[in-house]
């Protein structure tokens, strides 16, 4: 997790500023941004409802917790760095991705809890569940914890993927015809072929990028 400094001066060069315009934007002076990117002053709260009005959502949320952050005692800031540094995934310990005939609605409520796992492609956009089932054995086995990195939707039919279907949660290859998703397929020969008839109950969670077994 980057601390004010860091983000200011980033938002700071990749705006074309310099420090006395960015202080002026801020209804302040060179000086103090001087201060702030020093970390010899705590960026204000002024300072902070005037920078909502010209950063990107995304880096005004990342400044705003930093600025949260600092105001706690350092030893509380350190062992929250420390937590937020880690890959921690968020693990849904009732939702169930079915290697099987469907299982469990998803739902919306937070995390059961977050799984440490370590991978170079674990990033802020996945999430852990369980397989239920054996319709993809062996290449996905009941209880197997898996790793779906939401970000990637655009699917092909090599891969396996987390689908919502009919308000039920899916892990599938997909069929592909003709650039669309028409069905879902099973490893396993006993498990048929999944017709998508309803495209508007149908989306991709995600992909499956990691398989662990006895986490």
């Amino acid at each position: 997790m980057r601390d004010v400094k860091e983000i200011l001066k980033e938002y700071r060069k990749k705006s074309g500023l310099t420090q006395p315009q960015l202080g002026a934007l801020i209804n302040s002076t060179q000086q103090y941004v001087s201060l702030v990117e020093n970390k010899k002053s705590p960026l204000s709260e002024d300072s902070l409802k005037e920078l909502k009005k010209h950063m990107p959502q995304k880096l005004y949320d990342e400044l705003e917790e930093a600025v949260y952050l600092e105001k706690m005692p350092e030893a509380f800031q350190n062992k929250i760095r420390a937590r937020m540094n880690r890959k921690t995934v968020p693990y849904y310990k009732n939702v169930k991705a079915s290697a099987g005939d469907g299982y469990f609605n998803l739902c919306e409520a937070p995390p059961d809890d977050f799984l440490e796992i370590k991978g170079a492609r674990i990033n802020e956009h996945c999430v852990a569940l369980n397989i239920q089932g054996d319709s993809m054995y062996p290449e996905l086995q009941d209880c197997d914890l898996i790793v779906v990195d939401c970000s990637e939707k655009e699917g092909n039919s090599k891969d396996f993927y987390v689908v919502r279907y009919r308000d039920e949660i899916f892990a599938k290859r997909l069929i592909i015809e003709n650039d669309e998703i028409t069905g879902l397929r099973s490893v396993n020969p006993l498990y048929k072929d999944i017709e998508l008839r309803t495209r508007d109950s149908f989306n991709v969670i995600g992909k499956i990028i990691k398989i662990i077994r006895e986490y």
